[in-house]
């Protein structure tokens, strides 16, 4: 009778054991399709970027003020977020001063100024923290003046 039994528990286990990587899919073996051990071969998810849009090129008059716009969209996962501003030597940025982003989207205005005719620039720094990683990014605005 042990016999029996012990040879029907056999049966019955390995007939209930997770097959080998050919066999494998989604719903087979013990895991569900949710759980963490069925999914660490998927991809991963990308992660969103932390972006600032604007105008690549501008063409302006020498001495007059111009309006730039800047639209942001942050991601959840930054935080400390920043955007500076640092303009060539020609050109005149009456606020200098880093705008700190609270936000997950908007809009931010400066205005600036070429005092000399000649193709000149503004870098946009963008700064934040992501899962406690340094996260920095580097933009380029070119500025003509005639």
């Amino acid at each position: 009778m042990l016999i029996r039994c012990l040879l029907a528990f056999c049966l019955l286990y390995s007939g209930s054991a997770a097959a080998c990587q050919y066999h494998d899919n989604r719903n087979f073996a013990a895991f569900g399709q949710f759980h963490p051990l069925a999914q660490r071969h998927l991809p991963s998810r990308p992660q969103a970027e932390f972006k600032v849009y604007h105008n690549r090129d501008i063409a302006v008059q020498t001495g007059d003020d111009r309006q730039l716009q800047l639209r942001y969209f942050l991601p959840l996962e930054y935080t400390h977020a920043k955007v500076s501003l640092v303009p060539s030597e020609a050109i005149r940025i009456d606020n200098l001063k880093p705008f700190n982003l609270i936000e997950t989207r908007g809009n931010l205005d400066v205005t600036f100024r070429a005092e000399q005719p000649g193709t000149h620039s503004i870098v946009v720094a963008l700064d934040a923290m992501i899962d406690n990683k340094p996260y920095s990014k580097l933009q380029r605005i070119t500025i003509t003046s005639g």
